[in-house]
């Protein structure tokens, strides 16, 4: 769906409603989503290629469903990786970096 740039809706709801994809799948997939958008339900429907007013359709089935994931762990997870990358500080620049292999 994310790589192939197909729709939401034709990879997930149409299963869903015939019944091949299960509440628990839809969850998985909404929280691996969710993890790669830092927790923001607008950046996972572009990424599952929604546009437009079906967002607040993508929305309300997962609410109906009850397939809407809870952002608390997602953000507690997003607050430990915040602080771990202020306690190593920035990384160094790839310019300044050695490279393997080249006369620089």
């Amino acid at each position: 769906m994310v790589n192939g740039r197909e729709s939401f809706w034709s990879v997930v709801y149409d299963p869903f409603m015939s019944r091949d994809v299960t509440r628990q799948q839809i969850r998985e997939i909404v929280a691996r989503g969710l993890e790669r958008t830092s927790g923001d339900y607008r950046e996972l429907a572009q990424l599952f290629n929604i546009v437009g007013d079906d967002y607040k359709r993508f929305v309300a089935l997962l609410r109906r469903y009850e397939c809407h994931v809870a952002l608390q762990p997602l953000r507690k997870r997003m607050m430990k990786v915040d602080a771990l990358r202020a306690t190593l500080g920035p990384w160094p620049l790839d310019d300044q970096t050695p490279r393997f292999g080249t006369d620089s």
